[in-house]
């Protein structure tokens, strides 16, 4: 296998993405998961605590081995898929000697309720309780309905799809997008068990469709099957917003999802406390807006705030009369605003330079 892996980096592959990390060994005596609680999932499985097939010890002997094959390549990068309960078995991925995975996902920040609580915690638990090394935030994969379907709430689903752009790209963190994320790209779930593909849904059909809907072939264009492909049917069926909801028409478009993404990711390069900042919280104690400053050692300063709430929400900033907005969901760049009294539109987000 390690072979195998310095072939295609010979090649000039930069890294692998290492699925189900946490499951490649199983307890040796083959001991029976104990039962969490009664009844049966979706598939007529009891519910169980995976300790003897999930994280085992072994797991870290091959992660330190393929890291010394990976370094053999300068620059070589591990991303590993890692559902661990919590901060502290994440921790462990990256190796006590930062000799495991350089990057393992974070799912952590993503995956749970869009509660600003949640997500400050989660931050602060990044920033704090992973030894300095470099968090990888995910807010949508192969495995689970996208976010733009998941947070929706029929009303302000274009500011919530910003929100979660602004709170992927801003954080010091490094992000990991799924495809069709930028654009918006929203689950589309079969509607019958025929057209079923994953083995998840055919098994689970119907309390678990399974993850065809998050699948669905990325949407390029207007054209037959969303410029995917020119198959008379595909193996998943494109997605029926894929004439509006599409790179073509949101490249022409400056107020699209992808233009806000690609103004995000622009200013993330170019921008020194984006870039390089350290993370500093602030207003800790808020409900429903999470903020926080990004300092560079240049002396830039860059304030994020998010409304993770459906009303308006007026905050103040201690210490902050002034700052011009870089990018927004609502604001303009360019625009001067007050923190120390500022109104957020419902999931408004916001990112300003601090004047030095």
């Amino acid at each position: 296998m390690y072979d195998t892996m310095r072939f295609w980096m010979k090649k000039g592959v930069a890294g692998f993405r290492l699925d189900a990390v946490p499951h490649l060994f199983e307890d040796p005596q083959l001991r029976d998961e104990p039962v969490t609680k009664p009844g049966k999932n979706a598939y007529g499985d009891p519910f169980l605590n995976p300790e003897y097939t999930s994280n085992l010890p072994e797991c870290h002997e091959v992660l330190r081995e393929m890291r010394k094959v990976t370094d053999e390549f300068p620059g070589a990068v591990l991303v590993g898929e890692t559902y661990v309960p919590g901060v502290k078995e994440l921790a462990k991925m990256y190796g006590p000697n930062h000799d495991e995975l350089q990057l393992p996902m974070d799912t952590q920040y993503g995956f749970g309720d869009l509660s600003a609580a949640r997500l400050r915690a989660k931050l602060v638990e990044a920033e704090t309780q992973l030894n300095g090394d470099t968090p990888l935030f995910v807010f949508n994969n192969h495995d689970n309905p996208r976010s733009a379907s998941r947070f929706a709430d029929g009303k302000n689903d274009a500011a919530i799809q910003r929100l979660i752009a602004t709170a992927m790209l801003t954080p010091r963190a490094t992000a990991l997008l799924y495809y069709g994320e930028e654009i918006g790209m929203t689950n589309d779930d079969p509607k019958r068990k025929e057209d079923v593909r994953d083995i998840v849904g055919i098994t689970g059909w119907p309390q678990d469709k399974g993850r065809d809907g998050e699948r669905k072939p990325m949407q390029w264009n207007g054209d037959v099957n969303a410029g995917f492909g020119s198959a008379a049917k595909p193996w998943l069926t494109v997605a029926p917003d894929y004439q509006s909801v599409n790179v073509q028409a949101e490249r022409q478009d400056p107020n699209s999802l992808l233009s806000y993404y690609k103004a995000l990711i622009r200013l993330r390069k170019t921008n020194a406390a984006l870039r390089d900042g350290e993370f500093v919280l602030v207003n800790g104690d808020d409900p429903n807006v999470v903020a926080f400053l990004r300092k560079a050692k240049d002396g830039s300063v860059a304030l994020i705030l998010l409304n993770c709430s459906a009303a308006p929400q007026t905050i103040g900033v201690p210490g902050l009369k002034n700052a011009t907005v870089l990018i927004g969901s609502y604001a303009k760049a360019g625009e001067r605003i007050n923190p120390a009294h500022l109104t957020l539109p419902p999931y408004g987000s916001l990112v300003a330079a601090i004047p030095r």
